[in-house]
């Protein structure tokens, strides 16, 4: 009896036809592999006992039925291939996808294949022919002579794909596997979209645009430099009538611009449209983000999108791709009358959960540090920023957050900005951005303010803020001295935390000095790498990535801010994977939120496992975690 063959594990890869207006990055994976161009001219196979290259036409595709395809960027490849299969071009064998470019990002390795095969084997993968490719089809290399070239660069990456899977993959955790498959389906299936709602947005929006334009002067008029009309948004020609005008010109027109602020303070009142150009400015952010959604929605009323798993690499938390982000893409609030959350909306006879981790860092940081008295506080019920107020600020009163909202931001604050290090200059232009600056404007002695301009003086990064504090008025003045007292007075009461940054501090000074990659194990068993770091006039700098040109300054508190992000990030992942194994739809999650899409009669039941879920500890800690959960026909926060 012939025994019968096992399923064909190989690496897997496909090309495809592609130009600067046909893209992944203008239309979304689902917009390009649906696209009239679409097409795939070649796809290519590896493993130790075959290489395989061909049109996907001529390819016995059943010898494959069963067979795991492992593709560097499964994202893509398992979408084209699927979109064959639905073309008629590949019968409907069962196959399963790994991405490899998850894996290799899991040990923080570049994303890359060539980037990622440098690192591990010391290869360097040749570029030409890629770049030689951009913007033509197969047909072009036929006729260049280079088909022969293009196959063997096609079989070149399945064969380096194959062996880093070798490599890496047995050490790369299941529940990571698990989630990378999750996190590619999660965009695939996309959010609900009320898009009647969206095509209105979008009128509304440029109509407010078009009432803008109107009210700036330059617009339509001809600029004697380039004989064409000046850019509407552009600064020359705000500044060319500016200086017609009599008005000082403008260099930064940024958002937390502090020269625009005190410019509109000075002018503002006799030339409005500085302020308008700053608000169309925004207001077409916003449009293109509500346009690109418009294009990606299909005609189920769904928008697909992209994660990157493992996207910031030094705490393995998600970021958005593919040129939209669910990250930064849905403003908490209402911006130029349009809701962009309240866009994502169930469909008919369905229900949206809302479930949000409650302050899980501090939760996390208390465990790390092993600070009994919280932990023991926030078991028994405690909000984190309430018992910080009670315990460092003394507050003796009820709810902080009800009967006191300012105070309540200011400890909150406190607890996420000072507990990572955060100096007196960022954290009173953070009190301004979170609308409790006023708390700061109290009266201060003699002494206060002596300790603080000695602080300015003994310290060379401050020296230069003696001369604004000698201009800066009785208020500013009071902001300054307050902001620094509120620094100084969370460090003296959080000895637990600062000797972690302390401790951080030494150690990475030590790893940079023997030229030793710095590692930070995190409760999970997990650990995080800083690479190659070095001494510089600046301070310390690594790289968050191995082989990476990319290096960023580090230092004891913000390592020890991204050891806290990175162990929420870990607790998170245990979560969407439980919710994952149970059927439960998870079709976004934003930090420590997800959003689950659920039938509309099953939302209570639904709501009560997903905070079940949500507030369960993982194996390797126990942890007071606690979690809101909202059914809702549409996204809020």
């Amino acid at each position: 009896m012939t025994k019968k063959k096992d399923p064909i594990v190989c690496a897997f890869d496909t090309e495809t036809e592609y130009d600067p207006t046909y893209s992944i990055v203008t239309l979304g994976t689902k917009g390009y592999v649906e696209h009239e161009k679409f097409k795939c001219y070649l796809c290519t196979f590896a493993n130790d006992d075959f290489t395989e290259g061909a049109a996907p036409e001529d390819i016995d595709w059943m010898k494959y039925q069963g067979a795991t395809f492992i593709c560097h960027n499964a994202s893509f490849d398992q979408y084209v291939f699927e979109r064959m299969q639905e073309l008629k071009i590949v019968p409907q064998i069962t196959v399963t996808f790994i991405c490899s470019a998850d894996m290799c990002s899991y040990f923080q390795l570049p994303r890359s294949l060539a980037g990622a095969t440098k690192v591990v084997f010391k290869h360097e993968m040749p570029k030409g022919m890629r770049d030689w490719m951009k913007g033509k089809s197969w047909e072009d290399a036929v006729d260049a002579g280079k088909s022969k070239e293009l196959m063997q660069y096609g079989i070149d990456d399945v064969v380096w794909t194959w062996k880093l899977y070798k490599k890496l993959y047995k050490k790369w955790p299941e529940m990571e596997r698990r989630l990378s498959k999750m996190n590619r389906e999660m965009g695939w299936h996309g959010l609900p979209i009320a898009t009647k709602d969206l095509r209105a947005a979008l009128k509304s929006m440029e109509k407010q645009v078009w009432e803008l334009q109107q009210r700036l002067p330059w617009v339509d008029k001809i600029d004697p430099d380039t004989k064409k009309p000046y850019a509407v948004t552009g600064k020359k020609g705000l500044n060319t009538f500016l200086q017609k005008e009599g008005f000082p010109t403008i260099k930064s027109t940024a958002k937390d611009s502090t020269e625009l602020e005190e410019w509109l303070n000075a002018h503002g009142a006799r030339c409005s449209y500085v302020a308008d150009f700053q608000t169309l400015t925004r207001i077409n952010k916003h449009y293109a983000g509500l346009k690109k959604m418009y294009d990606r929605v299909d005609e189920n009323d769904r928008f697909s999108y992209a994660l990157l798993q493992y996207g910031v690499p030094s705490t393995h938390r998600w970021k958005g791709a593919g040129g939209w982000s669910v990250h930064n893409g849905f403003p908490k609030e209402v911006q130029y009358g349009v809701d962009m959350r309240g866009l994502v909306r169930a469909p008919k006879g369905k229900s949206l959960i809302v479930s949000d981790l409650g302050a899980i860092e501090p939760r996390c940081a208390a465990k790390v540090v092993n600070d009994e008295t919280a932990l023991a506080a926030y078991f028994e019920g405690a909000n984190p920023y309430q018992y910080h107020a009670e315990v460092t600020m003394g507050w003796t009163g009820g709810p902080l957050k009800k009967e006191d909202p300012k105070r309540y931001a200011l400890a909150k604050e406190r607890v996420l900005s000072l507990g990572y290090g955060v100096g007196w200059t960022k954290f009173l232009d953070r009190a301004k951005m979170f609308g409790f600056g006023d708390v700061f404007d109290i009266p201060y002695d003699k002494f206060d303010e002596n300790a603080f301009l000695t602080f300015l003086e003994r310290v060379p990064s401050q020296t230069h803020f003696i001369d604004v504090y000698d201009t800066a008025s009785k208020n500013e003045k009071r902001a300054m001295v307050n902001a620094w007292i509120q620094v100084m007075d969370f460090r003296k009461k959080s000895p637990l935390i600062k000797a972690m940054w302390d401790a951080h501090t030494e150690a990475f000074g030590d790893a940079a000095g023997r030229g030793d990659t710095y590692e930070i194990p995190l409760l999970s068993g997990r650990t995080i790498k800083f690479f190659k770091p070095r001494s510089e006039l600046q301070g310390i700098t690594c790289k968050h990535t191995d082989g990476d040109k990319v290096r960023k300054k580090e230092y004891g508190a913000a390592l020890w801010q991204k050891s806290i992000q990175a162990t929420a990030r870990e607790v998170f992942a245990f979560h969407l994977d439980l919710l994952n194994q149970e059927g439960i739809k998870v079709i976004m999650h934003v930090h420590d939120e997800v959003v689950v899409e659920c039938e509309s009669k099953d939302a209570d039941e639904t709501s009560d496992r997903v905070r079940q879920i949500m507030t369960t500890s993982p194996p390797w800690a126990k942890l007071p975690l606690v979690a809101d959960c909202v059914v809702s026909d549409r996204y809020f926060k």
